[in-house]
């Protein structure tokens, strides 16, 4: 029997009432995921996402070109929106991951490669113990590299200082897990002035139900932002 997890999504800026929806299904295949997504499920340019996975080995994702829905006299059809990138080259990601004891510590590399914006990542990280961890991330041939320190006390609280030497800017996150499947977080970017607050709750074998806002400050004007966001699984 597989096991599916069909994930939906809702945002949307408080001023001007525009909004976004995303659908998701996830499905295990052995020890292996697979995921189909669509983002502006409800508009005539929906955007189409696929993956596959082997969690802590490597992944493939891919988004076919942007499809718009054509309607002229009661006559439907698709066409294309946009084309291939720079070369003729489709919108595809491929990572690869794996880890290893060092003295006893867990060491994890990652190296990904984006074929369109011709992108390479290098992702490390280092447990020191069981509520300590340094991740550090940089962009090949760029200047692009990002620090985090990971605090998680009793793995019930986290805390998530982060900078981006590139920037210049630095960014902090916490969370906080409670009895009966609750758990909030509030996390701060200085880069982009970006203040979240998130609430979320778990429901055993079930699924899980997640609200959160966002305020961003643009031109001296602060944007809000909402979502909603209600993951459910299931048996096929």
């Amino acid at each position: 029997m597989l096991k599916a997890t069909l994930v939906g999504k809702l945002e949307a800026e408080a001023k001007n009432g525009r909004g976004s929806t995303a659908l998701s299904v996830n499905t295990d295949v052995g020890d292996v995921k697979l995921k189909a997504s669509v983002a502006n499920a409800l508009a005539l340019a929906p955007s189409f996402a696929f993956s596959l996975e082997r969690p802590n080995s490597f992944s493939v994702d891919y988004s076919p070109e942007k499809l718009v829905l054509l309607i002229n006299g009661g006559a439907g059809g698709f066409a294309d929106c946009d084309r291939q990138g720079e070369g003729g080259l489709p919108n595809l990601k491929f990572k690869f991951a794996e880890s290893v004891k060092v003295t006893g510590r867990k060491v994890s590399l990652a190296y990904s490669h984006a074929l369109r914006e011709r992108k390479t990542t290098v992702d490390g990280s280092v447990e020191l113990n069981e509520e300590n961890k340094v991740a550090v991330s940089h962009v090949v041939g760029t200047e692009d590299c990002k620090l985090k320190y990971t605090f998680a006390r009793r793995k019930l609280t986290v805390v998530e200082p982060a900078y981006d030497f590139k920037d210049r800017a630095w960014a902090v996150a916490v969370s906080r897990k409670f009895d009966g499947g609750d758990a909030v977080r509030g996390s701060y970017e200085a880069k982009n002035r970006k203040l979240e607050l998130e609430w979320s709750r778990t429901f055993t074998g079930k699924g899980s139900f997640k609200v959160s806002a966002s305020f961003m400050k643009k031109d001296q004007e602060i944007v809000p932002k909402l979502m909603a966001e209600s993951t459910w699984n299931c048996n096929l």
